[in-house]
């Protein structure tokens, strides 16, 4: 560490990119410093639906090509981190049915296998055809399976790689907001903290922290609205999904059922959706009907102006980056987003897509 300075990396937010990137920080050798203004995953990070899942394998770009790394990646990934706590994070490569409710989207599906053949390089499956899991009358046309998709227990794996960064060496300072940030400092109550190297992963806080080098309209806070809940009939399953409904069976015999997207609210605590939402999602697995409901959930989750992470070195600022949205994808991705972000402090190429630049976040339309 630099004489004079904190640490040589400043965090700003212990929700999954945070927390991810003092893991990769720290295993690089770096003193890490990371602040925290409740407690870790006390924001979008600490939800209960936690669905890693690929996208269509379509109109191939570096930005797929990046998220299907990242999920190949993710099984050794989060073995490590729960080693080094002790703890479990949930993780595990279940696989995912969609049902399919129209011959058009039948028709689509079975055109898609041969785009995943192609660029999942035989590493995964994509098929189409019947399911044990689904209700006949939520499938007509059958569903599509895939062997990629995997699930982690949001807040049980922000607890898992908590504990591995302080065991590592992280310091955390919970508790304590910062209030504003700038090129190499940041500034929690009256103190101004110093460092090489300052990381703003502070979910859909991170826009306005940053808005004097991004402006207004990099990005937006987005409410979900999500449940936990116990299915003592519940089989072994991989995750269920059709627009917008999320069933993920986690290993402790729970299952998170998601998610809203909500543009416009007003109260980021009312959960005012979610019976809804369980009433469709019963109906792609009826058992759920009977199930108990553990735990409601609704909060504000970030998303960039593009829609995809932004991560990467602020414009103008050499010594303030951002890693932060991945709207959806976060759980997916924050790990590489992680490795990519040690990479660029340590001045090697960090293989980002150039949609992840904050730059390109910044850009008319």
């Amino acid at each position: 560490m630099a004489t004079g300075q904190d640490a040589d990396v400043i965090i700003v937010g212990a929700g999954i990119f945070g927390l991810a990137c003092a893991w990769e920080c720290r295993a690089r050798g770096l003193s890490v410093l990371l602040i925290e203004q409740s407690e870790p995953a006390s924001g979008s990070s600490g939800g209960m639906v936690g669905t890693l899942a690929p996208h269509v394998p379509e109109s191939w770009s570096d930005r797929k090509q990046f998220q299907l790394s990242a999920l190949l990646a993710a099984h050794s990934w989060w073995q490590r981190v729960d080693r080094a706590s002790g703890l479990a994070s949930g993780y595990g490569c279940i696989g995912r049915v969609q049902p399919l409710t129209s011959e058009l989207q039948r028709d689509r599906a079975i055109r898609r296998i041969a785009g995943a053949a192609r660029h999942w390089h035989g590493v995964a499956n994509w098929q189409v055809g019947d399911t044990p899991w689904l209700d006949r009358a939520a499938a007509p046309f059958g569903a599509i399976t895939d062997d990629l998709t995997a699930r982690l227990d949001p807040l049980a794996a922000c607890r898992s790689l908590a504990r591995a960064c302080v065991a590592g060496g992280v310091r955390l300072l919970g508790g304590q907001a910062v209030s504003q940030v700038g090129d190499g400092w940041v500034r929690v109550g009256g103190q101004v903290l110093t460092a090489p190297h300052v990381i703003v992963a502070a979910g859909h806080a991170s826009f306005g922290l940053l808005e004097a080098w991004l402006g207004t309209g990099s990005g937006t806070a987005v409410k979900g609205q999500a449940a936990l809940l116990r299915a003592s009939n519940a089989p072994d399953m991989p995750v269920i999904q059709d627009d917008g409904v999320y069933i993920v069976p986690h290993e402790d015999g729970t299952l998170g059922v998601g998610s809203t997207s909500e543009d416009d609210w007003h109260d980021p605590g009312c959960d005012h959706l979610l019976d809804d939402l369980l009433v469709r999602a019963a109906a792609l697995w009826p058992p759920l009907a009977q199930a108990e409901i553990l735990r409601r959930w609704s909060g504000l989750r970030p998303k960039a102006r593009g829609r995809t992470a932004m991560v990467g070195p602020v414009p103008g600022c050499a010594r303030l980056l951002v890693a932060t949205g991945g709207f959806k994808t976060g759980f997916g991705i924050a790990h590489a987003c992680a490795e990519a972000v040690a990479a660029l402090i340590g001045g090697t190429e960090p293989g980002l897509p150039p949609s992840f630049s904050p730059a390109y976040h910044l850009l008319p339309g």
